[in-house]
């Protein structure tokens, strides 16, 4: 399910139980961001500064987040796996200190956020 070094987890299953979620900050702009894309992004305060939709006093979820859509012919799907109903046929993500990476793979496809 997941691999960890002493600098990076990385996963490649992206329905745990619970949202493995990154905190990553510049002191004024902040965002966490889980395994799978969901999270929350605000400015200064989470309270009256968000930029995208979140329950500020519930637990972390996946749904809002941060989606990459992707186009290929017919089919559209999403490297961070959620909220497409088409997953790719490769998938990891990865936190470390200060970033997270997915990778996906899907129909010869191979994007890398």
């Amino acid at each position: 399910m997941y691999k960890f070094n002493d600098r990076e987890i990385t996963f490649n299953k992206y329905n745990t139980p619970t949202p493995w979620m990154n905190y990553l900050s510049n002191g004024t702009f902040h965002t966490m961001i889980s395994q799978a894309g969901g999270g929350v992004a605000f400015y200064k305060s989470p309270q009256i500064w968000r930029i995208n939709h979140y329950r500020f006093f519930h637990l972390p979820t996946d749904r809002s987040g941060f989606y990459t859509y992707i186009k290929d012919n017919d089919d559209i799907w999403c490297p961070t796996n959620e909220p497409c109903k088409s997953k790719p046929d490769k998938w990891s993500s990865t936190h470390g200190m200060g970033y997270t990476r997915f990778e996906a793979e899907k129909n010869e496809v191979n994007p890398k956020i």
